[in-house]
């Protein structure tokens, strides 16, 4: 049988095919509709749902991609849709209703992986290689080890299959003059993760050295392309700068300084270490020690090899990409270069994030050697299957955990022998076929064992998982808005991800995201929420502190009954609580807000603060310390050490523990809080009832221990040999609601009634009795313009993260309105780089540009 393919039909192949192969591979998961699997894992389960959730809702509900209440007290949405969910692809999840949001993402993944591999199969085709024989290698590419691990992460593959069109459109600015697909290729990149495309553009810079010295151009035919690589790259970020000046300004919010990079040089990985990942089926770790996934293929791999080996090719050539390969090699082994390229930040997971340009190279150079394959022989195919055979031989031998005898070695060598037999005899008219069947093979069992080796380590998430939990709290939720359509925060105490918000169009204040907002995150953890790092959750939560930030009604799941609500009503087995003292998200309180300090404090000193502050008295306790009846040690030894009291245990192979005897409450609620610069996980038990764990990943918060009736014990169990709990500082209060209650309601007659919003603005009425200032539970940010009596009001930071604003005595009316910071200014630049951009195309090629004008005007007219 021998392929032939017809016109463009090879695209649409080339498309296809590694669908239908991952497709196939999905099918054993069980993916819906064949079973109850779906694509969902890792941050693509925990973040990015949500993130296409909130895309779906900008366009058809009420959201936006400006701005969300729903995320850790609200915050802009323009930095994180750059980052995640600007691709063309996202709005496939407008074509899918929410209840099959998972196979939006199911079809998402499959076409991204099939645009992947039609660029890779049009991009050799420009460099000579047949139609028929640039499937191989779209294929390769398109189901390359990168690719089908990281699809996972689908905001960066847009790069992957936009990586052959740019470097095709910078050879082209090389050897042509041409800039439109250059020009086109990085407004793309920039548009659809800002991120990659970073790491995309040093690429794309140094691959422009090495084609430069490749070809042999003469000096000025390269400072000529280096101008216009220079120009138009600037033109490329004056039309994105629209996007690319609001996300530097979100990116300083926070992630900027999310993580202190290491620069001190080290090698990363030994070298046969690398040259494992060129094998079938090595799937070793997606965490911070995981490997490069460079597999392009069996297939690939020989073409390459054989490509040094090609007479046709010459010496300089060889030499010239053989640097470029080990330059991309030094770039993921020196931490220091492998740091700058990821940003100056290292990732926490998903190492080595631009390594698709590996196979990438491989795949281009084998297309390459192919297209001059006169000058391959028997002996050049021999050496070169001789020497991967050494290589696997070498492989096996250090017996790697991750790299199977079967299914890496035995299967490598033997798809190895066929492709090397099929080559040598291209002529036939059925070896290309064949070679296709093979690598179709080939690639169907690595992406098979890739997945199922990524679900054993992280695990996939099935669809009953996601679809009916936000199905049945969407009920709920529209219950709830039916009833009192008002602007004020909702929370649970059931959570799927810190994302259900999101996913739920519910103003919440959990959120995780890597585009964070740090203050935001730390308010809440000092006000005794699970908050830390890049993500927020309602855990910890007490009557003050929800009160303040406006959290009007919270759904449980379980029969505890959250202290100072009160039941609105019930459905199914989810109750929601209305919580009677909720401030407005805008309310009038006291100039001594303005001197709040947010220190390093105990949560319950802090919430007193602020309260007191908030209504211009002197610092009152609202949370009053419990001092503990005894506290009774056993197998623990107590020390003092560094303004810590150390309890350790004395004998590792029996129970260490500390009991907290703690009296009555007298119908008060109790919480507990163990401040500690040293902090080592503990468990915490409250008379033989287990309470939680303590200095966990979400435990380090403000714990509830309910009202205490009689003596209690809480004992706090040792689990790490030793617990460090700071010196002089109550661990136990007890909330004195009368006094609480006189304090809020008063705050409650300034609340704003607020009559209009959308996920960008709102208009709201409120009445003070004084001058005061408007505390909003809003995160400080530019990009707010806020009016006062139609009058543009300052806005400036209160409680180092909230916005505040002046407010005479009397009734006014307000309004605030977001635009992100620098969208207009981007704007602007971005009608400078079109102006720029007509005047390069008349300069060009005026009589060109007046056709093409006059039949614009035509179309309009």
């Amino acid at each position: 049988m021998k392929l032939k393919l017809r016109s463009n039909s090879y695209l649409l192949l080339a498309f296809l095919l590694p669908m239908v192969i991952l497709m196939g591979v999905y099918i054993t998961f069980y993916v819906y509709p064949f079973g109850d699997g779906s694509v969902l894992v890792l941050d693509l389960n925990g973040q990015y749902v949500s993130y296409f959730e909130a895309f779906r809702q900008a366009f058809l509900e009420e959201g936006s991609l400006f701005y969300s209440w729903n995320t850790t007290l609200g915050s802009d949405m323009l930095g994180l849709s750059a980052y995640y969910i600007l691709s063309p692809f996202s709005f496939l999840t407008l074509l899918f209703p929410k209840e099959h949001i998972t196979e939006a993402l199911l079809l998402m993944t499959l076409m991204k992986l099939g645009a992947a591999s039609a660029t890779m199969s049009y991009y050799t085709v420009k460099h000579g290689c047949s139609k028929e024989r640039s499937v191989l290698f779209g294929l390769a590419y398109g189901l390359c080890g990168y690719a089908v691990v990281q699809v996972m992460n689908l905001m960066w593959i847009d790069a992957v299959i936009l990586l052959p069109l740019w470097v095709l459109g910078i050879e082209k600015l090389l050897e042509e003059d041409k800039r439109g697909l250059f020009l086109f290729s990085l407004v793309a990149l920039f548009i659809t993760n800002y991120y990659i495309a970073y790491m995309i553009g040093l690429f794309g810079g140094l691959y422009f050295i090495y084609y430069s010295i490749k070809m042999k151009y003469d000096r000025k035919r390269i400072l000529r392309a280096l101008g216009w690589f220079i120009v138009y790259t600037i033109i490329a970020i004056l039309l994105c700068a629209w996007l690319l000046i609001p996300t530097a300004y979100s990116l300083t919010l926070g992630k900027t300084t999310f993580t202190s990079p290491d620069y001190s040089f080290r090698s990363k990985f030994d070298i046969l270490d690398f040259f494992t990942k060129l094998l079938p089926s090595t799937y070793d770790s997606v965490d911070v020690q995981g490997l490069p996934f460079i597999y392009a293929s069996v297939f690939g791999l020989y073409v390459c090899v054989l490509y040094f080996l090609n007479h046709s090719i010459s010496h300089h050539q060889k030499v010239c990409s053989a640097l470029l390969l080990v330059t991309i090699f030094f770039c993921m082994n020196l931490s220091t270069v492998d740091l700058v390229l990821h940003g100056f930040q290292n990732p926490n997971w998903l190492n080595y994030r631009y390594a698709f340009v590996w196979p990438f190279l491989m795949l281009s150079l084998g297309s390459e050697c192919l297209v001059q394959r006169e000058g391959l022989g028997t002996r050049e195919y021999g050496i070169g299957t001789i020497s991967l055979v050494v290589l696997f031989a070498m492989i096996q031998k250090f017996d790697y955990s991750y790299v199977s005898d079967m299914n890496s070695i035995t299967v490598g060598i033997l798809v190895l022998l066929a492709y090397m037999v099929l080559l040598m005899n291209h002529r036939k008219r059925w070896s290309l076929f064949l070679i296709l069947m093979v690598l179709c093979a080939e690639l169907f069992g690595n992406s098979y064992t890739s997945l199922h080796a990524l679900d054993k380590e992280v695990l996939y998430s099935t669809r009953e998982s996601y679809i009916p939990y936000m199905e049945e709290t969407r009920t709920i939720l529209s219950m709830i808005d039916y009833n009192d359509p008002g602007f004020y925060r909702i929370e649970k105490n059931y959570h799927r991800t810190v994302n259900d918000p999101l996913s739920l169009n519910m103003m919440g204040i959990s959120h995780s995201t890597s585009t964070l907002n740090a203050k935001a995150i730390r308010l809440l953890a000092q006000m005794g929420y699970s908050s830390r790092d890049h993500w927020s959750k309602y855990l910890g939560g007490t009557l003050v502190s929800d009160s303040l930030l406006g959290i009007q009604y919270v759904l449980h799941k379980d029969d505890e009954i959250p202290y100072g609500y009160a039941l609105d009503f019930s459905y199914e087995y989810i109750s929601v609580y209305e919580n009677p003292y909720a401030l407005g998200i805008l309310n009038g309180v006291y100039d001594s807000i303005l001197e709040t300090d947010m220190e390093e404090l105990s949560p319950f000193v802090q919430l007193n603060t602020i309260l007191s502050d908030m209504y211009g008295i002197r610092y009152t306790e609202f949370f009053k310390p419990l001092e503990p009846l005894a506290i009774n040690l056993e197998n623990v030894e107590e020390s003092s050490i560094a303004s810590h009291t150390c309890y350790s245990e004395r004998d590792s192979s029996l129970n260490a523990q500390v009991e907290f005897i703690l009296p009555d409450s007298d119908g008060m609620p109790v919480y507990a809080y163990f401040p500690s610069e040293y902090p080592r996980e503990v468990n915490l038990w409250l008379d033989t009832n287990w309470v939680d764990t303590f200095f966990g990943n979400e435990s380090t918060r403000v714990q509830s221990l309910g009202v205490l009736h009689g003596a209690s014990s809480l004992i706090m169990t040792v689990v790490n040999s030793e617990v460090y709990l700071r010196e002089n500082e109550p661990y136990f209060y007890y909330l004195d609601e009368e006094l609480f209650t006189n304090v809020i309601l008063d705050l409650q007659q300034y609340k704003a009634e607020v009559s209009e919003y959308t996920s960008t603005s709102l208009k709201a009425s409120i009445t003070v009795e004084d001058d005061m200032i408007c505390y909003t539970s809003i995160p400080y940010q530019k990009g707010w313009s806020i009016y006062v009596d139609g009058e543009k009001v300052e806005y400036y930071e209160i409680m180092s993260a909230l916005i505040g604003f002046d407010l005479s005595e009397g009734t006014h009316e307000i309004e605030m309105k977001y635009t992100p910071y620098g969208f207009t200014l981007g704007v602007g630049l971005g009608v400078v780089g079109v102006v720029l951009l007509l005047v390069l195309m008349y300069q060009e090629d005026p009589k060109r540009f007046m056709e093409f004008k006059n039949k614009i005007i035509r179309k309009n007219i």
